[in-house]
């Protein structure tokens, strides 16, 4: 009977000592834990310069956890600023030209206005003319005849 109380204290303290030393912590023959793991990833891509985490570390939703090297996109910032300042400068060049065309098209404005004001009084001289030659045949006097008095008697042609 003492065989059966000391096996039974002996099993009591080891069912103690698993109950309070080993039931308390997971154990497995594979190594995995289960445990709550979310997938990140960049907003962009690039090379990693720092870490700002340590392993296993709690980290709460848009914290920064990695700094990307800054090389990269710095460069591309300087082309596009680049870009846009040649694009502002031809955006000059077109106003300037646009302003040289404006002024050309009022000056072919002015000399179309010109030509129809001549092709007027080009109009007007060939009537007189006409009626200066209707009146020489009337008078029997050749209109070269008629001209060469016109010009003895000092009249001008007017302007």
């Amino acid at each position: 009977m003492l065989a059966i109380a000391s096996a039974l204290v002996v099993g009591a303290v080891a069912l103690i000592y698993y109950a309070w030393r080993i039931l308390p912590y997971e154990s497995t023959d594979d190594a995995f834990i289960e445990r709550h793991v979310t997938q990140i990833a960049p907003q962009v891509a690039g090379r990693v310069s720092e870490v700002l985490v340590r392993d296993n570390q709690f980290v709460n939703a848009g914290e920064v956890l990695v700094q990307i090297e800054p090389s990269d996109y710095e460069a591309k910032l300087a082309q596009a600023r680049a870009n846009l300042a040649s694009a502002k400068s031809r955006i000059g060049e077109a106003s300037a030209q646009l302003t040289v065309d404006q002024a050309k098209v009022e000056q072919e404005k002015a000399n179309v206005t010109a030509a129809e004001a001549e092709a007027k009084r080009a109009e007007a001289d060939a009537q007189r003319y006409q009626a200066i030659d209707g009146a020489a045949e009337l008078l029997g006097v050749k209109p070269t005849a008629l001209l060469s008095r016109v010009k003895k008697m000092g009249l001008k042609r007017p302007a």
